[in-house]
């Protein structure tokens, strides 16, 4: 038993080097700047089936944005809604709603990619709560779920 443990935990060790090293990780998450220019370069490199537009407008003065993605009659095909940033403190879903889009954009000239884009369209809104995210960004980093307005939990 000694023998299969040790040689299994071996196998394991020299196993981790031969990783593919072509996964490369994330050096770390987007500002609302970069998220916005990462957005607007996905829909200039794929404006056939993509659409970016402002919805909303924060107290903070920043736009909540949506990327349309897909062809054809988009308004009439079944949808689906991906959402990333609801709760400001998970910023990472920020990140996992835009790598959906792109992984969805960079494949959309399959066959099997273009088949659902005709037939469904994807509503991608990777940060809905930009002003409460831009806080892990500032100098002073703190957890805020809040937008810019003000409350009063007393009233």
């Amino acid at each position: 038993m000694k023998i299969s443990v040790r040689v299994l935990s071996l196998t394991m060790l020299v196993g981790l080097f031969f990783i593919p090293t072509s996964a490369q990780a994330q050096s770390g998450y987007s500002s609302y700047t970069e998220l916005t220019n990462k957005m607007k370069a996905l829909n200039n490199a794929n404006k056939n089936i993509t659409e970016l537009t402002s919805v909303a407008k924060t107290k903070g003065g920043k736009d909540v944005w949506l990327l349309t993605i897909g062809s054809g009659d988009v308004k009439n095909h079944p949808g689906i809604a991906v959402i990333g940033g609801a709760k400001a403190s998970h910023i990472l879903g920020t990140e996992l709603t835009l790598r959906f889009a792109e992984q969805l954009l960079s494949t959309a000239n399959t066959k099997e990619t273009k088949a659902l884009l005709a037939s469904t369209t994807f509503y991608v809104f990777p940060q809905i709560n930009p002003d409460a995210a831009t806080q892990y960004f500032d100098k002073l980093k703190y957890e805020r779920d809040g937008n810019m307005t003000s409350t009063d939990a007393d009233r």
